[in-house]
């Protein structure tokens, strides 16, 4: 019966007597890693944060910005979002290499400080390295496809996607806005395109027993918020036939953005210590180590000891001896390794075992009176 059962964890539970009883297990875990899902799997050394910051991590882990397939660049997805520079944690789990993590990470390793520095990072707010920004760091490509067909209604209005003429079409939008269709109707890959630029000429023809045909403008426009380069088309010379479920003409266009972060964009880490940006300092301002180190990100201390995410404490440690040694840490949880095992090897690299720097103020020269993570 299921009340009288008792589980192991592992097998090293398994024939281990008690002070004087003996403990009859009936079952046991193959691996207590496997009480976690695919995304909670994710999150390194999950064990030594509080329950409720590893259910948020398993909400905002899904909403990452990485490569979501290798295929993108021919896909014609409706929106799509892509990381620039995407890297393999230096901190991974087991269930990370099982899922090919590492092949398609969803994230990017940075420079972290944790201090109160400017003001600007209060709150869960950050400060970042306008310098990392511009190298690369968190650099996005964003992909839109638009997309229309020619449709045949029961109506006998007939559509036809074509460059509209001035002459017989009404309701067009001014000429300017027409300017990169080609004579087929479909804008011309390269063109730079912003708001309101048609990128599908169309028109519909209406047919009255009252009237003459009218044509109407019914081009497709680029939404008026957003911005890009026409990339992608179809037809193209590889897919020259294009149709959709009634077999009528079906023409896509894609529109990619490139984009870096800006003030309020939303960052996070594995243990659900999110927030936004709220300072992009020049990296002559940023504070820096002796030898030269300038932080990509500033957190601020008080994100800490409320949430107490000490896992994220131990990634941060775990990266940086990973990165002194050259190795790659594992910080699969339930896996017995603790604090003071990574401080060891920390120390024996040469570092402060706690991962603490002496750092200098970015504006005065001047060294900040107090060890900084």
């Amino acid at each position: 019966a299921l009340e009288k059962t008792l589980i192991a964890l592992n097998k090293g539970y398994l024939n281990q007597t008690g002070k004087n009883t003996y403990l009859d297990y009936t079952h046991c875990e193959i691996d207590p890693n496997l009480w976690l899902g695919i995304i909670a799997g994710c999150i390194p050394a999950s064990d030594h944060n509080p329950s409720p910051r590893n259910c948020y991590q398993s909400s905002m882990g899904k909403q990452a910005i990485g490569v979501y397939s290798a295929d993108y660049n021919l896909r014609m997805d409706s929106n799509v979002f892509i990381l620039g520079y995407p890297q393999k944690p230096l901190v991974s789990t087991k269930t990370m290499r099982y899922i090919g993590f590492d092949k398609v990470p969803h994230g990017s390793q940075v420079i972290l400080a944790i201090c109160t520095y400017g003001g600007y990072n209060q709150e869960d707010s950050l400060s970042i390295n306008r310098s990392a920004v511009q190298r690369g760091l968190f650099n996005s490509i964003f992909f839109r496809t638009y997309q229309t067909d020619e449709n045949i209604n029961k109506t006998h209005n007939s559509e036809k996607i074509c460059k509209p003429n001035v002459v017989d079409t009404k309701l067009m939008a001014p000429a300017d806005s027409y300017k990169y269709l080609e004579n087929n109707g479909i804008a011309k890959i390269g063109s730079f395109v912003q708001g309101g630029d048609t990128i599908i000429g169309k028109t519909v023809t209406t047919k009255s027993k009252y009237s003459n045909a009218k044509n109407i403008d019914a081009s497709v426009m680029l939404r008026k918020t957003e911005k890009g380069i026409v990339d992608r088309i179809i037809p193209n010379e590889q897919e020259p036939i294009s149709i959709n479920a009634d077999g009528n003409k079906l023409v896509k266009v894609r529109v990619v953005d490139y984009r870096e972060p800006i003030l309020a964009d939303k960052f996070a880490s594995r243990h659900a210590q999110k927030g936004t940006v709220g300072m992009i300092y020049n990296e002559v301002d940023m504070p820096f180590t002796g030898d030269g180190i300038i932080p990509d990100f500033i957190m601020n201390p008080h994100a800490i000891p409320s949430r107490m995410t000490i896992a994220q404490l131990m990634e941060c440690i775990m990266g940086k001896a990973g990165c002194h040694i050259g190795a790659f840490g594992d910080s699969t949880p339930y896996n017995d390794c603790s604090v003071e095992d990574i401080a060891k090897v920390l120390e024996e690299s040469g570092m402060e075992r706690y991962g603490n720097e002496i750092l200098y103020n970015g504006r005065t020269g001047e060294q900040i009176k107090t060890e900084i993570f």
